[in-house]
C-alpha cells in the first residue's frame, strides 16, 4: 500500500520531518551559513516562547559579496505552492527590521531547484498580486503563494 502524500499525513507525523529536505538541499548548495535559528528543541515546545524567538531565521549566511543575511529556509511540495503562516511572517517582519535582511530560500522537490528571494520581496507579492489565503488543520492561517511568482535559479 502507497503511503499518503505528505500534506495528507497527520501533522505530527509532518512535523517530524518538515523542512530537513529544503534544510539539506540550503546546506549542500550554499556557502558561508552557520544554523541560526532552532530545528526542533528537544527541552521544550516551540510555542512555549514568544513567536518571534520562536520563528528565528534557520541560517546566517555572508554572501559572496560580503553582505551578511538570515535565511528562513522552506520547501515546497508537488502542488507547488509555497505556504507561509500568517504568523511567521508577522514574526520575520520583527527580524527583517533587525540590522540583517531576511531572506527566504525556497526548495522545490518537484523542479529539484531553489528560488530565493528578499522578505520585502515576498510582501511585495503578497500585497500585489491576487495570493489565495489558505487553512492548516490547526486553524493556522497562511498565504498560498504559486511557484510562478518566485525567481528559480537558472531561469
Amino acid at each position: 500500500m502507497k503511503a499518503p502524500m505528505f500534506h495528507k499525513r497527520p501533522y505530527e507525523e509532518r512535523y517530524k520531518s518538515m523542512g530537513e529536505e529544503a534544510e539539506g538541499e540550503f546546506e549542500k548548495r550554499e556557502r558561508n551559513w552557520e544554523r541560526f535559528g532552532f530545528n526542533r528543541p528537544d527541552g521544550f515546545e516551540l510555542y512555549q516562547i514568544p513567536a518571534t524567538f520562536a520563528a528565528t531565521p534557520d541560517y546566517i549566511q555572508v554572501s559572496n559579496s560580503g553582505f551578511p543575511r538570515l535565511v528562513e529556509v522552506m520547501g515546497m511540495g508537488h502542488d507547488e505552492m509555497l505556504k507561509v503562516k500568517f504568523n511567521k511572517i508577522r514574526a520575520l517582519q520583527w527580524w527583517d527590521t533587525s540590522e540583517l535582511d531576511v531572506w527566504f530560500w525556497i526548495w522545490s522537490s518537484t523542479r529539484q531547484n531553489y528560488a530565493d528571494l528578499s522578505y520585502r520581496e515576498l510582501m511585495k507579492i503578497i500585497n500585489t498580486e491576487d495570493i489565495p489565503v489558505g487553512n492548516f488543520d490547526n486553524n493556522k492561517l497562511f498565504f498560498s503563494i504559486h511557484s510562478g511568482f518566485l525567481h528559480w535559479d537558472g531561469g
